[in-house]
C-alpha cells in the first residue's frame, strides 16, 4: 500500500469524523434557539420551556449516541493525520463527541430516574 492511498484514507476518516462529531451539537443548538423564540412568545414553563425534550425527540437518542461514537472511532483512526492541525482538530472534535455523549447519557438517566416518570 502506498503513501498516497493511506493519506487519502486518513483524510476521508478525518473529514467524516469531524462531520459526525459536529452534527449533534449544531443541530441541538439550532433546535434550542428555535424553541427559545416560542418560549418567550408563549411564556412557557417547565420542561417544555427548556426545549430539551422536543429537541432530543426530533433528533433522536439513537443518533445522539451513535454519531458521536462513530465520530470518535473515525477520528482516532485518523489521529496521526497530515500536518499538525489535523491532530489538534481531531482532539477538539473528540472532546465535543465525548461531551455530547455525556450530556445525552445524563439526560437519559435523569428522564428514567425522575420521580415524575410514569412506570408501568
Amino acid at each position: 500500500m502506498d503513501d498516497t492511498s493511506t493519506d487519502n484514507r486518513t483524510r476521508t476518516w478525518f473529514v467524516c469524523g469531524n462531520i459526525l462529531a459536529w452534527i449533534v451539537p449544531i443541530t441541538l443548538i439550532v433546535v434550542f434557539a428555535y424553541n427559545s423564540e416560542g418560549i418567550s412568545e408563549q411564556k412557557a414553563t417547565g420542561l417544555g420551556a427548556i426545549g430539551m425534550a422536543e429537541g432530543l425527540a426530533i433528533f433522536g437518542f439513537v443518533l445522539a449516541v451513535a454519531l458521536p461514537l462513530a465520530a470518535i472511532v473515525l477520528l482516532v483512526k485518523s489521529f496521526p493525520g497530515i500536518g499538525w492541525i489535523c491532530p489538534l482538530v481531531s482532539t477538539l472534535s473528540i472532546f465535543v463527541s465525548v461531551l455530547t455523549l455525556t450530556v445525552t447519557c445524563q439526560l437519559l438517566w435523569f428522564i428514567f430516574h425522575s420521580p415524575s416518570f410514569a412506570r408501568s
